[in-house]
């Protein structure tokens, strides 16, 4: 999914993680979770947490209360539909990727919460100049990608809970445009960008 350029080395594909480990708990810092290892051995552990990167702010000015989604914006796959900004990325970054990760919330009979990765997608080929996004097209250059099982926008009528982060890709790596969002996708975001912010959102049932 990330290719690297001819003098770059394409970045190590983590293996063996299960999909239901990654993303789950909402409003949970996207940092944390990968911090936590999920599955991930204590040498790949030891090499992610030696990797200082900056800090990135990004938010979206229509939420509700900080945290829900208006019902006027509705979730489209084949265009911005979330107004975002985000403070300014390392000069030295080449591409801005933003990952979006939907998860069901699903109440448990003991009153819990659980919440269920239900669909990913990113927007790549952003200008790492750039410090927002508008509803409407896409700007010139970027792309949507989704999950290759599809289903992208969950349904109004249900609650979700919405993970989106925001990386700045160093030189020499890309997003591949031929592929799919796949399994390792978001981790390897992480594992190779300069910088990263995520923020936390709801979705759907009368937000």
């Amino acid at each position: 999914m990330i290719e690297a350029d001819a003098e770059g080395a394409p970045p190590k594909r983590p293996s063996g993680r299960s999909r239901s480990c990654r993303l789950l708990i909402f409003l949970l810092s996207l940092g944390s979770l990968l911090g936590s290892g999920c599955g991930k051995d204590a040498s790949s552990n030891t090499q992610a947490s030696a990797v200082k990167r900056a800090t990135v702010a990004i938010e979206s000015p229509v939420l509700v209360k900080g945290l829900y989604v208006p019902d006027r914006f509705r979730c489209r796959i084949s265009e911005v539909w979330l107004p975002l900004r985000w403070s300014r990325l390392p000069n030295d970054a080449s591409e801005a990727v933003i990952a979006l990760s939907f998860s069901k919330i699903v109440k448990k009979e003991s009153g819990a919460t659980e919440n269920i990765l239900t669909s990913e997608a990113i927007v790549g080929g952003l200008d790492p100049e750039a410090r927002h996004l508008s509803p409407g097209p896409l700007p010139k250059g970027a792309f949507i990608q989704q999950h290759q099982g599809g289903g992208y926008c969950p349904p109004r009528n249900q609650e979700s809970g919405i993970l989106l982060a925001i990386y700045a890709l160093p030189q020499g790596q890309r997003v591949d445009r031929s592929e799919s969002v796949g399994l390792g996708t978001i981790e390897n975001l992480h594992e190779i960008s300069l910088a990263w912010g995520s923020m936390s959102a709801i979705y759907g049932a009368g937000s």
